[in-house]
């Protein structure tokens, strides 16, 4: 007999947009991003990040790439996979 157990870790288990939101606001000062309006900011991570998601879960690009995708499109930035990796040297 099979038996499984699955876990739903996205806000069930673990308040995954709690914990970018906070990643997002400490990140920001880190690359020279003023937080005069916070949640302008985080609504258009989370608009770009689950666009990319997206398109990760489609299987058009990797996880890596959707990482990727995230940074130049929140950033604005022509940056480099290296670049896009380390997002703090992208700007």
């Amino acid at each position: 007999m099979l038996k499984v157990v699955l876990f739903d870790l996205d806000d069930t288990l673990v308040d995954q947009e709690g914990a970018s939101r906070a990643a997002l606001l400490d990140w920001l000062p880190e690359l020279g991003l003023g937080l005069d309006d916070p949640e302008e900011l985080v609504a258009a991570w989370i608009t770009i990040a689950e666009a990319a998601y997206e398109r990760y879960q489609r299987r058009e690009i990797t996880f890596q790439d959707q990482r990727r995708v995230r940074v130049r499109e929140f950033l604005g930035a022509d940056a480099t996979d290296d670049e896009a990796d380390e997002p703090s040297r992208a700007t």
